[in-house]
């Protein structure tokens, strides 16, 4: 059962769908930013009230079972979200290092499946997430602009409904 984390200062990033959803079901461990940041730990993940398109769904799963086929060496495909909600809290990753592109795409020992989600990326920061929780209902909310802090009570109310969702375990830092 999930719980809340001693160090968590309940940050939170809002991103649009499907990326929002992608992200808490473990498909997305790449997130790209413009800005820097020193932020790692528990990252909350909501998503934007803007409207997903069926053609930008299509195309963010046929790339991410690309990720998924490259990650398990298999024709398989992943568990994908059964719909992509907005403005909601969508579930949570760990966010256990932010670096620059340069660096990402010289880490020798990156899997090619990480390095395609880099690859498919224009920004020049990239968040590395781990241990990726779903909500199992999103728990329906406004959110901000670039990294802002959930309140305490949303979070008290979200935990219980977390479940781990990470198909493509990774660890980034070994």
């Amino acid at each position: 059962m999930a719980r809340i984390q001693k160090d968590d200062r309940r940050m939170c990033l809002t991103l649009h769908q499907p990326l929002a959803s992608l992200m808490a079901y473990g498909l997305k461990r790449v997130e790209g930013r413009v800005w820097s940041s020193d932020f790692k730990g528990t990252l909350w993940i909501h998503a934007a009230s803007k409207e997903v398109s069926p053609k930008e769904i299509a195309d963010a799963e046929r790339f991410y079972t690309k990720v998924f086929q490259l990650e398990t060496q298999s024709e398989g495909s992943p568990s994908f979200p059964p719909f992509y909600p907005t403005s909601c809290l969508v579930g949570r990753v760990k966010v256990v290092a932010c670096v620059s592109k340069d660096d990402f795409m010289q880490h020798q020992a990156m899997p090619a499946s990480a390095q395609l989600e880099g690859q498919a990326n224009g920004s020049d920061f990239f968040f590395l997430c781990e241990a990726a929780e779903r909500l199992v209902m999103p728990l329906q909310m406004s959110g901000q602009h670039k990294l802002w802090s959930l309140e305490r009570k949303a979070e008290e109310k979200a935990v219980p409904g977390l479940r781990p969702s990470e198909q493509m375990p990774i660890n980034f830092l070994e």
